[in-house]
């Protein structure tokens, strides 16, 4: 395991003027290799200077999808307690109203929020459900996914791009005009009142558009989808290097937490580096995310490290860091990763769980227990990352601990209805 070495950290004070602005960027289905930082052959010269810029946390995981990685986020709780343990349809209910948000809470407390992107948690037919009524002064993106990068349409052909209420027909790139919005924001906003801004970026989600330009630059990029992937990794990344520029400009950089993490593993041609499976599995390569942190204030010593966090965990670190009282979340299967990173001892954690519909995965700083609808499978992480050698067999006693802990979390979830069966892969 690496140590992890940081120098102290003090106590934020509760002064509004004092509070860091937060930067969440959060692209869409990009896989743990896709940044040149941890291997891609993409060029990603912003995320990489973020990387080396940043803590790093190795072991940080988010669930196999969309939908319930945002609602993790935003609420700190297993989503599967809120009814959204897949992606949300037209004819799901979404994220529900009486959830207390990180938003919300960061609002009630002076923040400007803002949340730039796909939003993916319903609201299209309910307008309660909606970012700017749970917690966001602002919201610029759809409400639904996989739209098209130029003309904004959903699957059904209807326009799906929003300025909270109002449908905007406007041209452009779709990971242009969000760059630009997050440019304004950030330049716009009073040094006297902190920012919260949610950048959820639909890159690199299908479907798999960039300008032709970009296109052109790599077309030698082996595989059908390569070379126009390729764009989107590099056109993600501009806009990445736009957001950092603004927050340079703006003064504020040392008092900022610029977060990035991707919402779920990425597709079968994405580069997902060592790691088995990819989106909507529970192995490594499904729901293993990078993890950057950035304070120049208070974490002035770069670092990666092994300690297993979850995007649970990132509702309680940024209001804790907000000098909020992050009791106030209706629950919170996470934890308020401040303490940890105040210190250079890397404390241990009660067991992590990640989920689909009906796959379950139990986690722990060594093991992880992989339940499908047919077998258990058993992985020693330390030693075997790539999951290639299941240890079910040889370590029952194990697979037992952990297949409790599994049940136990079951009994304490709502039932869920089962979705027309998807092919695994592996």
């Amino acid at each position: 395991m690496t140590v992890l070495i940081l120098a102290s950290v003090p106590r934020i004070g509760a002064n509004t003027h004092d509070r860091p602005n937060i930067v969440v960027i959060m692209p869409d289905d990009m896989g743990w290799g896709d940044a040149g930082f941890n291997g891609g052959s993409t060029p990603t010269p912003h995320l990489n200077q973020l990387a080396r810029e940043s803590l790093s946390l190795n072991r940080f995981y988010t669930f196999p999808s969309c939908s319930p990685t945002r609602a993790a986020m935003l609420s700190g709780s297993f989503p599967h307690r809120l009814g959204v343990p897949a992606p949300v349809r037209t004819i799901d209910s979404g994220l529900p109203v009486e959830t207390v948000l990180l938003p919300q809470l960061l609002q009630a407390e002076g923040y400007r929020t803002a949340m730039i992107g796909k939003w993916h948690l319903g609201g299209e037919y309910v307008p309660e459900q909606r970012p700017h009524r749970r917690g966001f002064d602002e919201f610029y993106g759809s409400y639904q996914t996989g739209i098209d990068y130029f003309t904004h349409t959903n699957e059904s052909g209807e326009l799906d791009w929003w300025r909270n209420d109002r449908v905007v027909e406007e041209a452009g790139y779709i990971t242009h005009l969000q760059a630009t919005e997050a440019e304004r924001l950030i330049r716009d906003t009073s040094s006297h009142q902190p920012l919260f801004l949610w950048f959820a970026a639909h890159a690199p989600h299908t479907p798999v558009q960039a300008p032709a330009a970009t296109v052109a630059q790599f077309s030698s990029t082996p595989g059908r989808n390569g070379p126009t992937y390729a764009a989107m990794i590099y056109e993600f990344d501009l806009a990445v290097g736009r957001i950092l520029r603004a927050i340079d400009d703006s003064g504020q950089r040392d008092n900022t937490i610029v977060v990035f993490f991707s919402d779920n593993g990425g597709v079968r041609f994405s580069n997902r580096g060592q790691f088995r499976g990819n989106k909507n599995t529970i192995y490594e390569g499904g729901i293993r995310s990078p993890l950057l942190i950035r304070w120049p204030q208070k974490l002035p010593v770069i670092a990666r490290t092994d300690f297993v966090a979850s995007v649970t965990d990132l509702a309680p670190t940024l209001l804790a860091a907000a000098g909020v009282d992050w009791s106030k979340l209706n629950t919170s299967d996470g934890i308020n990763l401040l303490p940890f990173l105040e210190s250079a001892r890397v404390p241990a954690r009660d067991t992590l769980f990640i989920a689909t519909l009906d796959e379950f995965a139990a986690i722990t700083t060594g093991w992880k227990l992989v339940e499908t609808p047919t077998e258990f499978e058993l992985y020693d992480l330390t030693t075997d990352p790539t999951e290639s050698h299941n240890r079910a067999s040889s370590e029952p006693d194990v697979v037992n601990q952990l297949k409790k802990s599994i049940e136990a979390l079951k009994q304490e979830l709502p039932a869920t209805t089962p979705r027309p069966a998807r092919g695994r892969r592996r």
